[in-house]
């Protein structure tokens, strides 16, 4: 008993509340120290790829200067070219070429190049920086390596369009007969230029140096690997499996404990691979685990420490009040330093007697204030003993069917009132603290008070349905259960919240009880395609495809769960739409006034199935009676603009063709058809130019001289003002919908 005390003490609620607290912004601070640990690893291995890229670019830097050096420079010089053009090799030249290549050499330093020669195929010599050898000589004796003999050499200059960087080596050299083995590994780059095929160019690059120079990383492991996959330079191994996988992954690879960077090179198509052990990373992350562990170690400790000393200190006071009421004595509170306790204190005596006489008053006028933002008519809640405390709302919507609403035409607030009352008498009979009243002309709402399970009221309300369905010839009601809400003052939000909620009835007849599950209005949406599809219908007055337009549509809402109030929407746009049209047209239509009323007995699908097969029907046969009267002016207009316009037709041309004045043309046509001539004439090209940009890949110029615009700014001007868009955006939006259409299918 006494643990069951103390667990209900406000000690022990203010303890834990406060250890709740800590708890919870322990798990955050936690949360966002682990993502801050995430977000570190992320910009350790985004600083590594940064590195990668700072090394790939000067990288290409280097090999696009050698590049440029080599046949700007060497291979379109004077002497070169004048060497290569000799029958019999020119000695003299030769050695003038010796001393460009030393000076170059010389001069490029800074990229690392150790040795440049210059190859002869048809005389078989080289010049290099150590002088003019026989080709075959020097890569036998002085460039030594045996996937680089000269055959080779020339089997690569064959291969080169351009240029090509070729695995790296070590080329050895021969004193006499003794061999004397390279200290350093090189990378070939072989260059050529296409003016003097049988002439080419080698350079060797220091590959250690410009490892040192170029690699900006923790580490000095790096690969570059050539387009078919063949290892340039490399100081780590790698599998082959591996780097296909690399590849394909977009910035780094975690395999086992090392991360691989990869990136191409845009002038030499190398792809440059970077390795990060993930010991260094690992110990990168270990300090930031610490500071992590010890923060939440720290941030527990200040909180326990701070919750228990204030939950102590502010239990205390309220202790002594209560034990002051209890024994209905004066209260004699303990200095607890806090001034606010000893006012209470003080003046909770005096404010126990007020309560008690003026709480029912208060507590009335209070709600009904509150209440007020929604109704004026609260009279009710003087008799009430309310508090501000949880309750459900509760709306049920009445719609009076035609019949019934003109049988109580006289007298509107009588059914409202009776539908009121045995509301009221039910949630009274259920024994349910209730405040019922009427908000608009068909809708009543009911405040449920200390509701706490729904799922009772969702079976009451059943029996409410079971009931209003008996009278549903004379009306249709629309309950809606909110979910609970704590506070009065969330009334007017809650109002708003099921009235959205009702509009989301289903068709149907009866009674339906809708539930407020988080429930959000969607909209159905219809493309531009079918918005022009009854545009294309309407202007042609082609009733048939109207009608078909009209099924596919029911078909489209029913596919997308449609509610009552999107039918209803619909068929008013269309009806509306529909008749602005034909008005436009010149066709009369009394015949066909009051249709919305027809609508509004819709109830279900096949009774919009039913009205807009009448309504067309009625439609169909006003169309076929003005085509029994059409004029034959007018048809021959209609008819010669549909076959020719393509061609230059002008009112007077027209008029000439009729053997009539163009003036009387004109009004004549204006007031037969609703439109001029000109008008009807860029409504048939716009049309005609729409199918063909739809339809055909030809290009917006031509599109415009095949529909009969001369100019290409008239044809753009013409089509975006009956279309609203340019026809380049017309083309890409059918192309989007259809492409989206195919991918929903």
């Amino acid at each position: 008993m006494k643990k069951h005390i103390f667990f209900n003490s406000l000690f022990a609620k203010l303890l834990l509340s406060f250890l709740l607290v800590i708890i919870v912004l322990t798990v955050m601070n936690g949360s966002v120290l682990q993502i801050f640990k995430h977000q570190t690893k992320q910009r350790i291995l985004q600083y590594n790829a940064v590195n990668l890229q700072t090394t790939v670019t000067q990288y290409e830097r280097n090999w696009q200067e050698a590049v440029k050096t080599l046949v700007g420079d060497l291979l379109s010089n004077p002497t070169a070219v004048q060497l290569y053009r000799e029958q019999k090799f020119d000695y003299y030249s030769a050695h003038k070429l010796y001393r460009s290549i030393s000076e170059m050499v010389l001069l490029q330093q800074e990229s690392y190049l150790e040795n440049l020669i210059v190859i002869y195929s048809k005389h078989m010599m080289a010049v290099e920086i150590g002088g003019v050898k026989d080709a075959r000589d020097m890569f036998a004796h002085h460039m030594i390596h045996q996937q680089y003999d000269y055959p080779s050499w020339e089997k690569y200059a064959g291969a080169t369009h351009f240029f090509d960087i070729l695995p790296a080596a070590n080329f050895d050299s021969k004193r006499g007969d003794q061999l004397i083995k390279a200290d350093k590994s090189l990378v070939p780059m072989l260059v050529k230029n296409h003016l003097y095929p049988q002439m080419y160019g080698i350079a060797f690059f220091d590959t250690q140096k410009m490892l040192n120079h170029y690699q900006t990383s923790i580490n000095d492991r790096l690969m570059i690997v050539d387009g078919n996959g063949e290892i340039i330079f490399s100081n780590f191994d790698m599998s082959t499996e591996l780097f296909a996988e690399l590849l394909k992954a977009d910035d780094y690879l975690e395999d086992g404990d090392r991360y691989f960077f990869h990136q191409k090179g845009e002038f030499s198509g190398l792809t440059y691979v970077h390795v990060v052990p993930s010991a260094w990373l690992s110990s990168e992350m270990k300090q930031i685990n610490l500071f992590i562990a010890g923060m939440i170690f720290l941030s527990l400790l200040i909180g326990l420490t701070i919750s228990f000393w204030f939950s102590r200190r502010f239990h205390q006071p309220v202790k002594s009040i209560v034990e002051a009421l209890k024994s209905r004595e004066a209260l004699q509170l303990k200095d607890s330093g806090i001034m606010e306790f000893s006012l209470i204190g003080n003046r909770v005596l005096q404010i126990q007697q007020d309560l008690q006489s003026q709480q029912s008053r208060l507590a009335s006028h209070a709600f009904a204030n509150k209440a007020r933002r929604i109704h004026d008519d609260f009279s009710a809640l003087q008799d009430m003993q309310l508090i501000d405390e949880p309750f459900h709302i509760l709306l049920f919507e009445i719609e009076y069917r035609q019949e019934f609403a003109e049988q109580i035409a006289q007298d509107e607030a009588k059914p409202i009132y009776y539908i009121r009352e045995f509301i009221a008498c039910q949630f009274d009979t259920w024994g349910e603290r209730h405040l019922t009243f009427q908000v608009e002309s068909n809708q009543v709402v009911s405040l449920i008070f200390a509701t706490e399970d729904k799922q009772d009221y969702y079976e009451k309300l059943e029996g409410l349905k079971h009931i209003f369905d008996l009278d549903r010839d004379a009306y249709l009601i629309t309950i809606v259960l909110g979910k609970q809400y704590r506070y009065f003052s969330e009334v007017s939000y809650a109002y708003e919240r099921i009235r959205q909620i009702a509009a989301m009835r289903q068709l149907g007849l009866g009674t339906q009880i809708l539930r407020d599950e988080e429930q959000q209005w969607q909209e159905i949406p219809y493309t531009f395609q079918q918005d022009q599809e009854l545009h294309v219908f309407l202007q042609s007055g082609d009733i048939t495809g109207i009608r078909k337009w009209t099924y596919k549509m029911i078909a489209y809402l029913e596919r997308h769960q449609a509610n009552a109030r999107h039918y209803r929407d619909f068929s008013f746009s269309l009806v509306q739409r529909v008749n602005r049209s034909m008005l436009a047209q010149g066709l009369e239509l009394e015949a066909l006034y009051g249709v919305e009323e027809q609508l509004s007995e819709c109830y279900e699908q096949n009774d919009y199935l039913h009205f807009f097969s009448r309504w067309l029907d009625s439609l169909q046969s006003i169309c076929e009676k003005r085509k029994d009267d059409f004029d034959p002016i007018l048809q021959e207009v209609f008819h010669y603009i549909q076959e020719n316009y393509a061609a230059e037709l002008t009112l007077e041309r027209m008029a000439e063709r009729l053997k009539l004045s163009s003036g009387y043309l004109s009004v004549y046509f204006k007031r037969k058809s609703g439109m001029n001539f000109l008008e009807y004439l860029n409504q048939v090209r716009i049309e005609k130019a729409k199918e063909l940009l739809q339809l055909t890949e030809l290009k917006v110029q031509e599109i415009g001289e095949r529909v009969g615009y001369t100019s290409s700014n008239s044809f753009f001007r013409m089509f975006k003002k009956w279309t609203g868009l340019t026809p380049g955006d017309y083309r890409r939006q059918m192309h989007e919908q259809a492409d989206g259409s195919r991918e929903n299918s």
